[in-house]
Protein backbone atom coordinates (compact mmCIF):
# COMPACT_ATOMS: atom_id res chain seq x y z
CA UNK A 1 0.00 0.00 0.00
CA UNK A 2 1.28 3.07 -0.95
CA UNK A 3 2.56 5.27 2.21
CA UNK A 4 1.06 9.05 1.21
CA UNK A 5 -2.58 6.90 0.31
CA UNK A 6 -2.26 5.55 4.57
CA UNK A 7 -1.26 8.66 5.54
CA UNK A 8 -3.96 10.54 3.94
CA UNK A 9 -6.69 7.62 5.27
CA UNK A 10 -5.16 7.95 8.85
CA UNK A 11 -5.31 11.90 9.02
CA UNK A 12 -8.81 11.74 7.17
CA UNK A 13 -10.10 9.59 10.03
CA UNK A 14 -8.88 11.73 12.45
CA UNK A 15 -9.89 15.24 10.86
CA UNK A 16 -13.26 13.55 10.82
CA UNK A 17 -13.54 12.77 14.31
CA UNK A 18 -11.33 15.95 15.85
CA UNK A 19 -11.63 18.83 13.17
CA UNK A 20 -15.58 18.92 12.01
CA UNK A 21 -17.99 20.63 13.40
CA UNK A 22 -20.52 18.54 15.75
CA UNK A 23 -23.52 17.92 13.46
CA UNK A 24 -26.86 20.28 14.69
CA UNK A 25 -30.64 19.22 13.45
CA UNK A 26 -32.08 22.30 12.53
CA UNK A 27 -30.96 24.11 9.19
CA UNK A 28 -29.83 27.78 9.22
CA UNK A 29 -32.70 30.49 9.93
CA UNK A 30 -32.70 33.93 9.44
CA UNK A 31 -32.05 35.94 12.62
CA UNK A 32 -32.64 39.28 13.25
CA UNK A 33 -30.11 40.08 16.39
CA UNK A 34 -26.61 39.56 17.02
CA UNK A 35 -25.87 36.56 19.61
CA UNK A 36 -25.93 37.27 22.73
CA UNK A 37 -22.81 38.75 24.81
CA UNK A 38 -20.37 38.55 21.53
CA UNK A 39 -19.03 41.59 19.97
CA UNK A 40 -18.69 41.79 16.21
CA UNK A 41 -14.67 40.81 15.76
CA UNK A 42 -15.70 37.74 18.05
CA UNK A 43 -18.52 37.18 15.47
CA UNK A 44 -15.77 37.76 12.72
CA UNK A 45 -13.08 35.33 14.05
CA UNK A 46 -16.08 32.29 15.30
CA UNK A 47 -17.21 32.16 11.81
CA UNK A 48 -13.20 31.70 9.85
CA UNK A 49 -11.10 30.99 12.95
CA UNK A 50 -9.07 33.54 12.01
CA UNK A 51 -8.98 37.02 13.31
CA UNK A 52 -9.05 39.45 10.04
CA UNK A 53 -8.19 43.15 9.67
CA UNK A 54 -11.92 43.25 8.86
CA UNK A 55 -12.81 42.24 12.47
CA UNK A 56 -10.32 45.47 13.95
CA UNK A 57 -12.27 47.90 11.50
CA UNK A 58 -15.37 46.76 12.79
CA UNK A 59 -14.51 47.10 16.48
CA UNK A 60 -13.45 50.71 15.33
CA UNK A 61 -17.39 50.83 13.78
CA UNK A 62 -18.93 49.35 17.16
CA UNK A 63 -16.78 51.76 19.43
CA UNK A 64 -17.98 54.51 17.22
CA UNK A 65 -21.77 53.72 17.35
CA UNK A 66 -20.94 52.73 21.32
CA UNK A 67 -19.86 56.47 22.00
CA UNK A 68 -16.72 56.29 22.43
CA UNK A 69 -15.41 57.18 19.31
CA UNK A 70 -16.08 59.59 16.19
CA UNK A 71 -15.10 59.16 12.64
CA UNK A 72 -14.97 62.00 10.67
CA UNK A 73 -14.14 62.62 6.88
CA UNK A 74 -11.12 64.52 5.46
CA UNK A 75 -11.93 65.67 2.06
CA UNK A 76 -8.93 66.21 -0.70
CA UNK A 77 -8.10 69.30 -2.25
CA UNK A 78 -11.17 69.73 -4.21
CA UNK A 79 -13.44 69.15 -1.42
CA UNK A 80 -15.42 66.26 -3.39
CA UNK A 81 -13.67 62.62 -2.50
CA UNK A 82 -12.96 61.60 0.55
CA UNK A 83 -9.03 60.96 1.33
CA UNK A 84 -8.53 60.25 4.84
CA UNK A 85 -10.89 60.07 7.71
CA UNK A 86 -9.87 61.00 11.60
CA UNK A 87 -10.80 59.15 14.23
CA UNK A 88 -11.73 61.54 17.69
CA UNK A 89 -11.23 59.15 20.77
CA UNK A 90 -14.02 60.59 23.15
CA UNK A 91 -13.04 58.46 26.29
CA UNK A 92 -10.12 57.33 28.00
CA UNK A 93 -9.91 53.63 28.10
CA UNK A 94 -8.71 54.08 31.43
CA UNK A 95 -11.32 55.71 33.27
CA UNK A 96 -12.81 52.48 34.45
CA UNK A 97 -14.88 51.77 31.45
CA UNK A 98 -16.33 48.40 32.55
CA UNK A 99 -18.11 47.41 29.90
CA UNK A 100 -15.51 47.37 27.78
CA UNK A 101 -14.43 44.03 26.71
CA UNK A 102 -10.20 43.06 26.87
CA UNK A 103 -9.68 43.13 23.41
CA UNK A 104 -12.28 46.32 22.79
CA UNK A 105 -10.16 47.98 25.93
CA UNK A 106 -6.64 47.09 23.82
CA UNK A 107 -8.03 48.38 20.29
CA UNK A 108 -9.36 51.69 22.19
CA UNK A 109 -5.86 52.36 24.40
CA UNK A 110 -4.08 51.95 21.22
CA UNK A 111 -5.92 54.53 19.55
CA UNK A 112 -5.84 56.46 22.66
CA UNK A 113 -1.97 56.56 22.48
CA UNK A 114 -1.50 57.00 18.74
CA UNK A 115 -3.35 59.79 19.48
CA UNK A 116 -2.66 63.67 19.65
CA UNK A 117 -4.90 65.90 21.53
CA UNK A 118 -6.96 68.59 19.58
CA UNK A 119 -6.75 72.18 21.28
CA UNK A 120 -9.68 73.12 19.61
CA UNK A 121 -12.23 70.74 21.44
CA UNK A 122 -10.06 69.13 24.19
CA UNK A 123 -10.52 65.27 22.44
CA UNK A 124 -7.63 63.19 21.04
CA UNK A 125 -7.55 62.75 17.61
CA UNK A 126 -5.58 60.51 14.78
CA UNK A 127 -6.11 60.20 11.33
CA UNK A 128 -6.53 56.61 9.58
CA UNK A 129 -3.61 56.76 7.40
CA UNK A 130 -1.26 57.88 10.49
CA UNK A 131 -2.12 54.49 11.93
CA UNK A 132 0.21 53.02 9.58
CA UNK A 133 3.16 51.29 10.87
CA UNK A 134 2.11 52.27 14.15
CA UNK A 135 -1.19 50.40 15.41
CA UNK A 136 0.23 47.16 14.21
CA UNK A 137 2.43 46.71 17.66
CA UNK A 138 -0.65 46.74 19.26
CA UNK A 139 -2.16 44.17 17.00
CA UNK A 140 -0.82 40.59 18.38
CA UNK A 141 -2.34 41.42 21.54
CA UNK A 142 -5.99 41.88 20.55
CA UNK A 143 -5.69 39.12 18.91
CA UNK A 144 -5.11 37.06 21.93
CA UNK A 145 -7.34 38.37 23.68
CA UNK A 146 -10.17 37.83 21.36
CA UNK A 147 -9.06 34.15 21.10
CA UNK A 148 -8.71 33.93 25.20
CA UNK A 149 -12.49 34.42 24.52
CA UNK A 150 -13.35 32.27 22.60
CA UNK A 151 -11.51 29.20 23.94
CA UNK A 152 -12.24 30.64 27.63
CA UNK A 153 -16.02 29.16 29.11
CA UNK A 154 -18.30 28.57 27.90
CA UNK A 155 -15.84 27.40 25.21
CA UNK A 156 -16.70 28.21 21.88
CA UNK A 157 -13.53 26.96 20.07
CA UNK A 158 -11.84 23.74 21.15
CA UNK A 159 -8.50 25.27 21.14
CA UNK A 160 -6.81 28.41 19.64
CA UNK A 161 -6.40 27.86 15.96
CA UNK A 162 -2.90 29.05 15.66
CA UNK A 163 -2.03 26.90 18.21
CA UNK A 164 -3.67 23.67 16.43
CA UNK A 165 -2.28 24.50 12.94
CA UNK A 166 1.18 25.41 14.69
CA UNK A 167 1.02 21.92 16.38
CA UNK A 168 0.31 20.07 13.08
CA UNK A 169 3.14 22.03 11.22
CA UNK A 170 5.05 20.78 14.04
CA UNK A 171 4.35 16.74 13.81
CA UNK A 172 4.46 17.60 10.19
CA UNK A 173 8.32 18.97 9.96
CA UNK A 174 8.85 15.99 12.90
CA UNK A 175 7.35 13.17 10.20
CA UNK A 176 9.41 14.80 7.01
CA UNK A 177 12.78 15.00 9.09
CA UNK A 178 11.79 10.64 9.23
CA UNK A 179 11.04 10.50 5.81
CA UNK A 180 14.21 12.17 4.70
CA UNK A 181 16.02 9.29 6.84
CA UNK A 182 14.20 7.28 5.45
CA UNK A 183 14.78 7.93 1.69
CA UNK A 184 18.50 7.95 2.26
CA UNK A 185 18.25 4.24 4.13
CA UNK A 186 16.69 2.97 0.97
CA UNK A 187 18.52 4.76 -1.33
CA UNK A 188 21.89 2.59 0.50
CA UNK A 189 19.82 -0.29 0.25
CA UNK A 190 18.56 0.30 -3.30
CA UNK A 191 15.16 -0.25 -2.22
CA UNK A 192 12.71 0.84 -5.17
CA UNK A 193 13.08 3.60 -7.46
CA UNK A 194 14.74 6.63 -6.28
CA UNK A 195 12.33 8.86 -7.98
CA UNK A 196 8.91 7.16 -6.53
CA UNK A 197 10.77 6.66 -3.21
CA UNK A 198 11.10 10.77 -2.92
CA UNK A 199 7.87 11.92 -4.14
CA UNK A 200 6.40 9.41 -1.76
CA UNK A 201 8.54 10.36 1.33
CA UNK A 202 7.79 14.23 0.69
CA UNK A 203 4.12 13.64 -0.14
CA UNK A 204 3.32 12.42 3.67
CA UNK A 205 4.44 15.80 5.43
CA UNK A 206 3.02 17.74 3.27
CA UNK A 207 -0.59 15.73 3.73
CA UNK A 208 -0.29 15.73 7.42
CA UNK A 209 0.30 19.51 7.70
CA UNK A 210 -2.43 20.32 5.23
CA UNK A 211 -4.81 18.54 6.78
CA UNK A 212 -3.34 20.16 9.85
CA UNK A 213 -5.10 23.38 8.39
CA UNK A 214 -8.32 21.70 8.90
CA UNK A 215 -8.15 20.60 12.49
CA UNK A 216 -9.56 23.66 14.28
CA UNK A 217 -13.20 23.21 15.17
CA UNK A 218 -15.73 24.20 17.17
CA UNK A 219 -17.96 22.95 20.14
CA UNK A 220 -21.06 22.33 20.33
CA UNK A 221 -21.84 25.74 21.16
CA UNK A 222 -19.71 27.44 19.05
CA UNK A 223 -21.29 25.38 16.52
CA UNK A 224 -24.90 26.54 17.67
CA UNK A 225 -23.68 30.07 17.25
CA UNK A 226 -22.06 29.75 14.36
CA UNK A 227 -25.70 28.52 12.96
CA UNK A 228 -26.99 32.05 15.26
CA UNK A 229 -24.23 34.08 12.96
CA UNK A 230 -24.99 32.46 9.36
CA UNK A 231 -28.79 33.48 10.28
CA UNK A 232 -27.73 37.07 10.95
CA UNK A 233 -25.71 36.82 7.94
CA UNK A 234 -28.74 35.94 5.90
CA UNK A 235 -30.82 38.41 6.99
CA UNK A 236 -27.93 41.43 6.45
CA UNK A 237 -27.55 40.86 3.21
CA UNK A 238 -31.02 39.56 1.89
CA UNK A 239 -32.97 42.50 4.33
CA UNK A 240 -36.31 42.95 3.22
CA UNK A 241 -37.16 46.43 2.13
CA UNK A 242 -40.95 45.75 3.50
CA UNK A 243 -39.31 45.16 7.25
CA UNK A 244 -37.78 48.68 7.08
CA UNK A 245 -40.89 49.79 8.04
CA UNK A 246 -41.23 48.53 11.63
CA UNK A 247 -37.28 48.34 12.40
CA UNK A 248 -35.52 51.75 13.87
CA UNK A 249 -32.58 53.56 13.63
CA UNK A 250 -31.00 51.86 16.54
CA UNK A 251 -31.59 48.84 14.90
CA UNK A 252 -29.20 49.81 12.23
CA UNK A 253 -26.42 50.99 14.12
CA UNK A 254 -26.57 47.95 16.52
CA UNK A 255 -26.10 45.71 13.31
CA UNK A 256 -23.85 48.21 10.83
CA UNK A 257 -20.63 46.82 13.00
CA UNK A 258 -21.91 43.23 12.60
CA UNK A 259 -21.90 43.96 9.30
CA UNK A 260 -18.83 45.01 8.61
CA UNK A 261 -16.86 42.64 10.51
CA UNK A 262 -19.12 40.15 7.60
CA UNK A 263 -18.37 42.60 4.97
CA UNK A 264 -21.87 43.80 4.59
CA UNK A 265 -21.62 47.15 5.50
CA UNK A 266 -22.51 48.82 2.35
CA UNK A 267 -25.48 46.11 1.61
CA UNK A 268 -26.92 46.66 5.24
CA UNK A 269 -26.43 50.96 5.14
CA UNK A 270 -28.10 50.97 1.05
CA UNK A 271 -31.08 48.54 2.26
CA UNK A 272 -31.66 51.55 4.90
CA UNK A 273 -31.45 54.20 2.04
CA UNK A 274 -34.95 55.79 2.56
CA UNK A 275 -35.06 55.99 6.52
CA UNK A 276 -31.71 57.88 6.83
CA UNK A 277 -32.26 61.28 6.21
CA UNK A 278 -28.78 62.23 7.86
CA UNK A 279 -25.44 60.76 9.20
CA UNK A 280 -25.51 59.32 12.05
CA UNK A 281 -24.15 60.94 15.25
CA UNK A 282 -20.77 59.49 15.45
CA UNK A 283 -20.17 60.32 12.21
CA UNK A 284 -19.15 63.22 10.59
CA UNK A 285 -19.64 63.84 6.63
CA UNK A 286 -18.47 66.98 5.09
CA UNK A 287 -19.55 66.02 1.97
CA UNK A 288 -20.84 68.76 -0.21
CA UNK A 289 -24.79 69.26 -0.55
CA UNK A 290 -27.32 66.93 1.00
CA UNK A 291 -26.73 63.84 3.01
CA UNK A 292 -27.11 61.20 0.63
CA UNK A 293 -27.11 57.28 2.53
CA UNK A 294 -25.70 55.85 -0.99
CA UNK A 295 -22.49 58.01 -0.11
CA UNK A 296 -22.46 57.21 3.17
CA UNK A 297 -22.43 54.05 2.24
CA UNK A 298 -19.11 54.52 0.27
CA UNK A 299 -17.66 56.31 2.33
CA UNK A 300 -18.37 53.63 5.22
CA UNK A 301 -17.01 51.08 3.23
CA UNK A 302 -14.00 52.79 1.89
CA UNK A 303 -13.09 53.66 5.69
CA UNK A 304 -13.36 50.06 6.61
CA UNK A 305 -10.96 48.97 4.03
CA UNK A 306 -8.75 51.79 4.44
CA UNK A 307 -8.42 51.09 7.89
CA UNK A 308 -8.34 47.93 7.97
CA UNK A 309 -5.07 47.89 5.66
CA UNK A 310 -3.55 50.67 8.45
CA UNK A 311 -4.19 48.83 11.26
CA UNK A 312 -2.09 45.86 10.67
CA UNK A 313 1.01 47.43 8.04
CA UNK A 314 4.20 47.39 9.74
CA UNK A 315 7.42 48.90 8.79
CA UNK A 316 9.85 46.48 6.73
CA UNK A 317 12.09 46.13 9.40
CA UNK A 318 8.99 44.39 11.71
CA UNK A 319 8.34 41.63 9.29
CA UNK A 320 5.37 39.65 11.25
CA UNK A 321 5.04 42.03 13.49
CA UNK A 322 1.27 42.58 13.20
CA UNK A 323 0.43 38.70 13.69
CA UNK A 324 -1.00 38.35 10.32
CA UNK A 325 -0.71 35.94 7.29
CA UNK A 326 -1.94 32.88 9.18
CA UNK A 327 -4.15 30.82 11.39
CA UNK A 328 -7.41 30.70 9.76
CA UNK A 329 -8.77 32.06 6.75
CA UNK A 330 -11.20 28.83 5.94
CA UNK A 331 -14.79 28.24 7.66
CA UNK A 332 -17.33 25.57 8.61
CA UNK A 333 -15.35 23.64 10.29
CA UNK A 334 -12.64 22.29 8.25
CA UNK A 335 -13.55 20.40 5.49
CA UNK A 336 -17.37 22.30 4.61
CA UNK A 337 -18.38 20.98 8.34
CA UNK A 338 -20.69 22.37 11.33
CA UNK A 339 -24.03 21.93 10.03
CA UNK A 340 -26.88 23.97 10.42
CA UNK A 341 -28.94 24.76 13.73
CA UNK A 342 -30.08 28.05 15.53
CA UNK A 343 -30.56 29.58 18.59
Amino acid sequence: IPVPLVAFVLMFRLWWKKGRDPELSRSIMPQYEAPEGMSPAEVGTLMDFSVDPRDLSATIIDLAVRGYLRIEEVLGKRGKRVKDHIIHVLKDPDDGVAELKDHEYETLRGLRRLASKDRETGTYTVKVSELKQEFYRYVSKIKRRIYDRLTAPPKLLTARPEKVIGKWAGIGVLIGGFCVAAGFIAAKLQLGTPVANWVSLIAVPVIVMGFGVYMPARTLKGAWVLNHILGLREYIDRVDRDRLKYVTLEHFETLLPFAAAMGLEERWTEAFEAILSEPPRWYVSHHPGPFHAHYFSRSLGRMATTTSAALVTAPRSASGGSGFGGGGGFSGGGFGGGGGGGF
